[in-house]
């Protein structure tokens, strides 16, 4: 996020891009460090799920939230 947007004065015409980027290395690093750690027992419980999801929305709904308001600045 902070990487975005210290790159947004640069950059504000990939703005969409890096947003997709920052997405694309959160899953990629959920899947290559935890899903083998979740998949391990056989099962995946609602606490395996919502350790992934709830910091991962609360994350995207930050950036999004930031990269709004300072696009309604330009």
């Amino acid at each position: 996020m902070w990487g975005m947007m210290k790159a947004f004065k640069q950059y504000s015409h990939l703005v969409a891009w890096l947003y997709m980027l920052g997405s694309l290395i959160k899953f990629g690093l959920f899947f290559l460090l935890l899903w083998p750690l979740f998949k391990a027992d056989g099962t995946l419980t609602i606490i395996e799920k919502s350790s992934f999801l709830v910091p991962y929305i609360l994350a995207q709904s930050l950036e999004t939230y930031l990269l709004v308001q300072k696009l309604n600045k330009i």
